[in-house]
């Protein structure tokens, strides 16, 4: 008989297929974005549509190349919900699956995907921009036993500082 997991089945399943803090941290997101969404779309409904979104990328992490196929495989295999299995497989379409979204839940899975990761590359971007060309002086502080090494790394601090304004 299948089931529909709840959000904490979900999370132990997406953490049993995936390793990676992005993933894992990207499926959270995921989720929560489309709890947020449901509450106003579909209030009754928001725990299915955070499953859902936990559940989007169950498959990435050890089959990119068969993302959605082998979502679609494994979620059989475990007897989820025949609903759940077609969002998450529709998310992908025109890009790795041929299932459309048809579903309001499903559109809004693919927008949200979409616009987290998009989110996410900015966030990391404009940080990059602040701490800028901070995170390469690490490098200089770290001992450089290299054979190919042409002499003693020495910081110039002043060329640093006037960089820096």
């Amino acid at each position: 008989m299948s089931y529909v997991p709840s959000v904490d089945q979900a999370r132990e399943l997406v953490r049993q297929y995936n390793k990676e803090s992005f993933h894992l941290q990207h499926a959270e997101t995921v989720s929560k974005v489309m709890g947020e969404i449901a509450k106003e779309y579909d209030p009754e409904n928001v725990d299915f549509w955070r499953v859902v979104g936990m559940l989007h990328d169950i498959d990435f992490e050890i089959w990119p190349e068969q993302h959605c196929v082998k979502a679609n495989e494994l979620l059989h295999e475990l007897d989820i919900d025949e609903d759940v299995i077609h969002a998450v497989v529709s998310h992908g379409y025109g890009i790795c699956a041929d299932v459309e979204p048809e579903k309001q839940m499903e559109k809004m899975l693919f927008a949200t995907d979409e616009l987290t990761g998009l989110i996410g590359a900015a966030a990391a971007t404009v940080l990059s921009q602040c701490v800028g060309g901070y995170g390469p002086l690490v490098f200089f502080f770290q001992p450089n036993d290299s054979l190919l090494r042409l002499g003693k790394t020495r910081m110039d601090w002043h060329c640093i500082g006037r960089a820096c304004y």
